[in-house]
């Protein structure tokens, strides 16, 4: 006997044992049989027959036989459905049931490679859905799952009868193929287009037919998307390059203003994107090097013919590019985060000069704080202003801060609480920029505020026609019905402060009462005779 014929013996002897009791030994002798330790059980395996005083222990025997089989197949076939299990996750994403991003790679590749031996655009865009994220906190991941579906669903049917959305396509074949990669984040593979026309307009297509409202679970969503494209060969030579490109591509489709924007990547993208890396690192250097300063610029009040308030502006003194204004570094302060840090430096400056000035004798003076809506929105907002009034010893009553009407929009029911608490500390609220954003009427009439900023936008407009300047002494007038006072920025000429003063403003700021000056410089305007007194 081999070796193979000797274990498949012992097998059955084994099975023999099992079915004569517990602790029962067969042993196989040489003449093909085997016997029990008690000799009640005789088994001649070679002619595969059983001789007992219990006939029944054959039949035992076999169903084990059966049974071992049964077991072995059922565990064999439990390893090939896992295995096909995991290829099929591997493959479909389980909750689009769109190609996973494993096959879009794959098919991104066998695409490269039929596309060298042709002369049509292949591209990769990478489509995501804009405030995803505020929708998964505010109604659950469920939810989000569920939106995701029907993102899935509704790309499939935007796009016209030959450019259907597959789940699976041959690299030569025209068309798209979509597939999420992750999170809210799908990818688009584009081929057989002769031109970037022909590219664009798929891409607005997408675009333009995916804005609007979706229903989940009993809520009506709008939906809109920031898409980036990368284009084979000059943008990546490969699946995950492509991928790349088109997401940095993406991400500054995000940063453009308003939504439902895209953008294509190229070399000059990537230059734009390689010095806002850089910007952030310079901003992070300055927060640590300590190379902001605070600008002043004072507001007159017209009643009175005084400076009783003063805006705090902030700079940056870079160490190579020189003084650099709010526009060039607060976007990238409020993208990073950075601008909590900025904030809370911002409120502890402005109440420590804001108190040097009060010991000085500007009992009444106010000194107002731009808030960015992430600043206002945050929940040490509250600890941070009171932190910087005790630090400095600062009646509330000199704190002014001014908020714009989308701080409010994002949330305004926290909002309102927000600002009613801070009023009941003493510190006066003033809606900026009204005038420039959504004007809303409406919640204006909701909210408990004690001043509003005009912006110089408005102003002009109100200088250039009669019906502008009917609707600028119109809103003038509704706002001091509420009991709200009125200050006007932007006043730069002689004939602008006239009319301004006509409408009987509180207060007027711009260039033509004075430029934003460091605080020495601020100074000199609050006391004059002050200065007067030096010089002489």
């Amino acid at each position: 006997l081999n070796c193979s014929q000797l274990l498949d013996l012992a097998d059955k002897a084994l099975y023999a044992a099992k079915e004569t009791g517990r602790n029962k030994v067969i042993k196989w002798g040489q003449d093909g049989k085997t016997s029990s330790t008690d000799d009640n059980v005789v088994i001649n395996l070679n002619e595969r027959k059983v001789e007992s005083s219990d006939v029944a222990t054959s039949d035992q025997v076999q169903i084990s036989l059966l049974q071992s089989k049964v077991e072995e197949l059922q565990n064999k076939l439990s390893e090939s459905s896992e295995d096909s299990l995991n290829e099929q996750t591997r493959n479909i994403d389980p909750i689009t049931k769109l190609p996973s991003q494993l096959i879009f790679i794959d098919r991104v590749d066998q695409a490269i490679a039929y596309s060298v031996r042709n002369k049509n655009i292949l591209a990769v865009a990478i489509l995501n859905i804009d405030k995803f994220s505020r929708i998964n906190e505010t109604m659950g991941r469920e939810v989000g799952d569920e939106l995701l579906r029907e993102v899935g669903h509704r790309l499939k049917e935007i796009l016209r009868h030959s450019d259907t959305v597959a789940s699976m396509m041959s690299p030569g074949q025209s068309g798209p193929l979509f597939s999420r990669l992750k999170d809210d984040e799908f990818a688009l593979l584009l081929t057989g287009m002769e031109d970037l026309e022909s590219l664009t307009y798929i891409i607005k297509r997408i675009q333009d037919k995916f804005e609007g409202n979706v229903e989940v679970s009993g809520n009506d969503v709008y939906l809109t998307t920031s898409i980036g494209v990368a284009i084979y060969p000059q943008d990546g030579d490969t699946a995950e390059i492509l991928i790349e490109s088109s997401s940095r591509a993406k991400k500054q489709a995000k940063t453009l203003e308003g939504r439902n924007n895209y953008q294509f990547y190229s070399d000059i993208d990537n230059q734009m994107i390689m010095d806002q890396m850089q910007n952030e690192i310079d901003l992070r250097n300055a927060i640590e090097s300590h190379q902001f300063v605070l600008h002043y610029q004072p507001k007159l009040n017209l009643k009175t013919g005084c400076i009783t308030s003063t805006e705090a502006l902030i700079r940056w003194e870079h160490p190579t590019k020189g003084m650099m204004y709010p526009d060039s570094f607060i976007p990238v302060a409020e993208k990073t985060g950075m601008i909590m840090e900025i904030g809370r430096w911002c409120l502890a400056s402005v109440c420590k000069q804001t108190k040097l000035w009060v010991e000085m004798g500007a009992k009444d003076l106010r000194t107002s704080v731009n808030v960015s809506a992430q600043e206002f929105s945050s929940s040490d907002f509250k600890h941070n202003v009171l932190s910087a009034l005790k630090e400095n010893d600062l009646d509330a009553s000199h704190l002014e801060i001014e908020i714009t009407e989308s701080t409010i929009i994002a949330d305004q029911d926290v909002a309102h609480h927000l600002i009613d608490e801070l009023r009941f500390m003493g510190i006066t609220i003033t809606l900026d920029d009204f005038g420039t954003g959504y004007s809303s009427l409406s919640y204006f009439g909701n909210l408990e505020l004690d001043w509003l900023k005009l912006d110089r936008s408005f102003l002009l407009k109100a200088m250039g026609n009669y019906r502008s300047r009917n609707i600028y002494s119109s809103i003038v007038k509704m706002v001091h019905a509420t009991g709200v006072k009125v200050v006007s920025e932007g006043v730069e000429t002689q004939e602008q402060y006239d009319y301004i003063n006509d409408l009987n403003i509180d207060e007027v700021q711009g260039y033509f009462i004075a430029k934003p000056g460091d605080a020495d410089a601020m100074t000199d305007l609050l006391f004059p005779d002050l200065n007067k007194k030096y010089n002489t």
